[in-house]
């Protein structure tokens, strides 16, 4: 970066996201919910009506149908660009980003070895890019995964 300052984990996001082979409809929808997305917490819970239409302060929206943004937000799920934080009943579920998308190298997850019995993962970040508090999200949220792999071998 020309500037020296670091780049926030939603703009990295973001940009991993455009770089991703995501439907366009997916990308659209990441993009638009980034908008609202707390930038100390890394959450949002804007309405799908929202996202949809816009109607919100902030006035982003993404034009497409309910149906397309529930779908599209399932999909950003399930491909673990954001994660679920709560579900609630009758209002919007609760979402963060989720920061292993844009890591400078991808995690590998090994097999297990027969000594540990446990996945090996291997994290590498551009530290120079990253803010203290995203770099500390960035590792939480790997140990976050390292936790369900090994919960998934053992299963």
């Amino acid at each position: 970066m020309s500037s020296g300052a670091p780049v926030t984990l939603p703009a990295r996001w973001r940009r991993a996201l455009l770089k991703s082979d995501l439907p366009s409809p997916e990308k659209l929808v990441g993009v638009v919910w980034l908008e609202y997305v707390n930038t100390t917490s890394h959450q949002a819970w804007p309405a799908v009506r929202t996202l949809a239409a816009g109607g919100s302060r902030k006035g982003a929206h993404s034009g497409l149908g309910e149906r397309r943004i529930r779908t599209a937000l399932a999909r950003l799920q399930e491909e673990a660009w954001i994660a679920e934080v709560k579900a609630r009943p009758g209002t919007s579920t609760i979402y963060r980003i989720n920061p292993l998308h844009v890591v400078q190298d991808p995690l590998h997850v090994l097999p297990p070895t027969p000594a540990r019995g446990a996945a090996e993962v291997e994290l590498e970040v551009e530290q120079e890019e990253i803010s203290g508090a995203d770099q500390l999200a960035i590792e939480e949220w790997a140990k976050e995964f390292v936790a369900s792999m090994r919960a998934r071998r053992s299963a």
